[in-house]
């Protein structure tokens, strides 16, 4: 028999998203030493609002909007208005930025079994290949003068670090910035100098993160190479962006929510610019008037004369290709797996539930059934009358304990502040010893 279940996600796991969740579960085959092997289907019909669209990687000039949707570029008049989709192709387009005077693109593009630069018209007409390495090679701006477009790239040893790299919108060998590392890069009006992160971290979900990966921001000049460290905060200041006599960015320095910040190159102070305290500003862009930035699942538009955010209203006309009904074979998605204290039955984690299944045949249970949360690294007690496991639905990550055939949890810890490991139960089923960090 398998299991049948409905999965309603709640509002504060997908904001202003009204998604329905079905999920199927089919058991077959055979596992070695006579374990049977479940094949798990994952049924998923998506119900969506008016606006359930995700937009990134924006962009913005005087005119016009760019933003990455559904892997494909689309642009929009910085009025708002209907979005038109400029690219159509198999791969995904991503990193798009307006040329200075607004008539091309320069972008990200996985085509051709590889990840490299190209550069277009603005409607998307007369795609051009600019780069042809193997190495992925990601869009980062242009260069004042029109002519050339900055772009970071892994090609040399150590592989985690990246260098910043100048082409030619009319072809050529690409040229290495005298730049020990950079990731996020932004030039300055002239093109003669840099603000820029050494490390890069902007993708990774580490919130409130201090660690040894932290984010700073560095300023120099690039025939000089005096390159200095502007910031010291000890969490995230990224995603730099050079305007005028200042240096726009990202940091969570406040509250542990990223916000728009600037720093005043004369004098050295930094003023905060957005107050958001529950989502964080994410893939900021500094245009000729704005900065355009993604908060929630909605593109804003942060004037720099007067300093307020508006956010963009656009409609979009997709076939939601992306959003279409799937059945997904998960059955590669498993994680932490083990064997109840009498061999009777698997505990197992996939796609972040905890399912209790049979050895042979039997009944079976979804020990978790959540879908607001992931639950992973489950283990069964010595005694075999609980099971433990990791959960995130409080934010962080905490102890948990569950009766094998489901129920109530019961929670072990608080106040998780970082990850948990795998834990260990005694002998006894008396006590637990995890780690953290």
């Amino acid at each position: 028999m398998g299991i049948f279940k409905n999965i309603l996600i709640p509002k504060n796991s997908l904001p202003k998203f009204n998604n329905k969740i079905t999920m199927l579960l089919l058991s077959g085959g055979e596992m070695k030493r006579g374990v049977n092997f479940f094949l798990i289907f994952l049924f998923v019909s998506i119900t969506l609002n008016s606006q359930p669209y995700l937009m990134s990687f924006a962009d913005v000039s005087k005119d016009n909007i760019v933003f990455t949707l559904e892997n494909d570029l689309w642009i929009v008049s910085i009025n708002g208005g209907e979005a038109r989709r400029i690219t159509d192709a198999a791969g995904e387009e991503t990193y798009a930025k307006f040329s200075p005077d607004g008539k091309q693109l320069a972008f990200t593009a996985h085509y051709d079994g590889g990840t490299d630069v190209y550069v277009m018209n603005t409607d998307g007409s007369k795609p051009v290949r600019l780069t042809y390495h193997p190495a992925d090679d990601l869009v980062l701006d242009w260069f004042p003068d029109g002519k050339h477009i900055l772009f970071r790239s892994i090609r040399e040893y150590p592989i985690r670090n990246y260098h910043i790299y100048k082409v030619s919108v009319d072809g050529g060998m690409p040229y290495k910035l005298p730049v020990d590392q950079a990731g996020v890069t932004s030039l300055s009006p002239d093109g003669k100098s840099i603000v820029y992160n050494r490390l890069s971290r902007e993708f990774r979900t580490w919130k409130r993160y201090k660690g040894g990966w932290a984010e700073d921001l560095w300023i120099g000049n690039l025939e000089k190479r005096d390159y200095q460290k502007i910031t010291d905060f000890e969490g995230t200041d990224n995603w730099p962006m050079w305007y005028d006599g200042y240096i726009y960015f990202v940091s969570d320095r406040t509250d542990g929510t990223l916000n728009l910040f600037k720093y005043n190159i004369e004098n050295k102070t930094t003023t905060q610019l957005t107050f958001y305290k529950d989502y964080d500003v994410r893939y900021p862009s500094v245009g000729p008037d704005h900065i355009i930035y993604q908060y929630d699942e909605e593109l804003y538009l942060f004037d720099l004369k007067t300093e307020q955010s508006s956010k963009v209203k656009l409609s979009i006309n997709s076939d939601k290709q992306i959003g279409k009904t799937i059945i997904s074979d998960i059955e590669n998605y498993s994680g932490g797996f083990g064997l109840s204290p009498n061999g009777s039955r698997v505990i197992i984690d996939l796609r972040g539930e905890i399912l209790n299944l049979p050895a042979g045949k039997g009944v079976e249970y979804n020990l978790t059934n959540t879908s607001a949360s992931r639950e992973k690294n489950p283990i069964w007690s010595p005694d075999g009358k609980s099971v433990l496991f990791i959960s995130d639905k409080t934010g962080e990550e905490e102890l948990y304990l569950v009766n094998p055939d489901g129920g109530e949890w019961k929670q072990l810890t608080k106040n998780g502040f970082g990850f948990r490991m795998q834990p260990v139960w005694s002998p006894e089923s008396k006590y637990i010893i995890f780690s953290d960090k």
